[in-house]
């Protein structure tokens, strides 16, 4: 889900004019496993998390011609790495996350928001580098990959931008290319007001702006005042955007109304900043009240369509709600939830192929197609079926129920590919809770491809990467696995996942779990008793037991293995 300010920095970055350019790259990461339309990628070396809620950012990614794709994700040590897949999702060797490298090494707090393609392939990271003030947000820094993925060291100065201008929106699309190379950047200026720290309702002290570059990084002296246009009134900031094929610039934005809340508006400027007076008059088209507008789609005859949540308005390239589309330009989604996210793609005559995300519910995406006069044909599923899931709690006096083994983790933001198909980026998890709040947990890149029809691409990814699992008893006292609430075993799975182990003693169960794998190899780890368990074990300090294990990776791909031992 969008969020409309970003959090404040405090920290100082010394960006200064220093140059990024000369510094080692770090190497590609390896690739991991696939299956039939589908890939995971383990960029991390499956570092654990100390909480049992992951919460990785689906990285920025930007299609390329052939159909290959460009990914932002979370790499070791918590910082990013940038990698290119081809077509058919496998790691393209000849590409270099140098850039990104240099870049982190330089300034360590650079994280990577958006990304454009240039036409020469060249690529445009979108970040931001703290400010010095506590009331001044993030100011909005570009850097320049050649399209190997090293760094362009003639764009700004050693690679790098860093614009007079403020991030203002995350999950938002405030970077465009321009015809001819260069972009289009949207942000705020100002900051926030002092009287913020006595007085919630105080009216921000920002400014919705769109700032022009040329293709090497300099503010475009042709465009607005010195290269920025000021388009909002005072407490107002930038949001989504985007450039028509003459060069202007289509833009919403939120507007401060008071009482803590935003008004979005609507603005086209000409290539040269100013506002379009054959747009609404040259003035801002307010949008429907609504909490939070979402993806802005603009067409190459200016006509622009606004998600909205739960509905999509339609303008005319004149700047009014086009009374042909819907009920007055508006049109209601289906699906009876607001989406979590909602990725639009355009189709024949102006209409619209709507994508929309529930993160409740993982693994399936509901698409509804929208025709040019509004109609909205019966929305169906897209699943993705993955793996991964949250597993049982620790071991507990209190034993609690099992959580089904067969859970779907996957959520990601969707490409369209140059032949009308799709892919699918994201992340998928393990986690396993250990106290109110707190856990453990692990997550990997992970990718689909969808056919222009929405089934899985089976040119993308491979054949299915067989799951391998074993399973042994560990010899131990009855007291000890009382003392402990749990039997210890040692589990080995081949791919990340969960695993479910039922131990019995003459036909019934003393012990079941769903364990977390969190990374390939042998773990030991504890089965929680059950409560007859418990009882058991305490009667029968010598029982034999037997132990039944299926494992889950996050695939889909599954294995079972069993195990007899002793306690003493």
């Amino acid at each position: 889900m969008r969020t409309a300010r970003r959090v404040l920095i405090l920290a100082v970055a010394a960006v200064g004019g220093s140059s990024l350019a000369g510094q080692v790259a770090s190497a590609a990461p390896p690739y991991s496993a696939k299956a039939p339309g589908r890939v995971v990628y383990s960029l991390d070396g499956g570092a654990i998390s100390p909480t049992d809620n992951p919460g990785g950012e689906r990285g920025p990614a930007v299609g390329l011609p052939d159909g290959g794709t460009v990914v932002v994700a979370d790499g070791p040590d918590g910082r990013s790495v940038i990698i290119e897949l081809d077509v058919d999702g496998t790691l393209d060797p000849s590409f270099t996350d140098a850039g990104l490298t240099a870049v982190q090494d330089n300034l360590d707090q650079f994280a990577v928001t958006e990304i454009v393609r240039q036409p020469d392939g060249k690529l445009v990271l979108v970040g931001s580098v703290p400010t010095s003030g506590n009331l001044v947000f993030p100011e909005l820094a570009l850097v320049r990959l050649n399209a190997d993925g090293t760094l362009d060291s003639g764009f700004g100065i050693g690679g790098l931008k860093v614009l007079p201008i403020q991030a203002s929106c995350t999950g938002c699309l405030t970077v465009a290319v321009r015809p001819g190379g260069g972009l289009v950047v949207g942000g705020s200026t100002g900051q926030q007001s002092p009287a913020i720290a006595t007085d919630p309702a105080a009216t921000p002290q920002t400014r919705w702006v769109v700032a022009a570059l040329t293709s090497y990084g300099a503010l475009d002296p042709s465009f607005g005042l010195a290269g920025i246009a000021f388009v909002g009134a005072p407490g107002s900031y930038a949001k989504d955007l985007a450039v028509l094929p003459d060069g202007e610039v289509v833009t919403d934005g939120d507007v401060y109304a008071g009482d803590q809340r935003y008004k979005s508006q609507l603005v086209r400027l000409l290539p040269s900043g100013a506002p379009d007076p054959a747009f609404h008059g040259g003035t801002p088209e307010y949008l429907p009240d609504v909490a939070v507008p979402g993806i802005l789609l603009v067409y190459p005859d200016g006509v622009a369509i606004v998600d909205l949540g739960r509905a999509i308005v339609r303008y005319t390239a004149a700047g009014l709600p086009d009374e042909t589309f819907g009920t007055g330009g508006v049109v209601q989604t289906t699906s009876p939830d607001a989406a979590d996210r909602v990725n639009l793609f355009p189709s024949d005559g102006d209409g619209a192929v709507a994508i929309l995300e529930n993160e409740s519910d993982y693994g399936s995406d509901e698409v509804e197609r929208i025709g040019p006069t509004g109609a909205v044909d019966a929305p169906f599923s897209v699943g993705t079926p993955f793996g991964g899931g949250s597993s049982s709690f620790v071991t507990s006096e209190r034993p609690r129920g099992l959580p089904p083994l067969d859970q779907n983790t996957f959520a990601g933001s969707v490409l369209e590919r140059p032949d009308g198909s799709f892919v699918l980026l994201g992340d998928v998890a393990v986690s396993q809770p250990t106290g109110e709040g707190e856990g453990r947990s692990s997550e990997e890149l992970a990718a689909a491809a969808l056919t222009p029809s929405f089934g899985l691409d089976p040119s993308f990814g491979g054949p299915p990467t067989p799951l391998q699992a074993t399973l042994a008893v560990i010899r131990q006292r009855a007291s000890t696995a009382r003392t402990r609430h749990g039997i210890r075993v040692t589990l080995g799975v081949s791919a990340p996942g969960l695993a479910r182990i039922v131990i019995k003693a003459s036909g019934r169960v003393v012990a079941q779990s769903v364990l977390p794998v969190f990374v390939a190899g042998a773990s030991t780890l504890p089965v929680e008793l059950t409560s007859f368990g418990n009882t058991w074990l305490g009667r029968h300090p010598r029982s034999r037991l037997t132990a039944s294990l299926k494992a889950r990776d996050v695939l889909t791909n599954t294995a079972t293995a069993t195990a007899s031992g002793a306690l003493r």
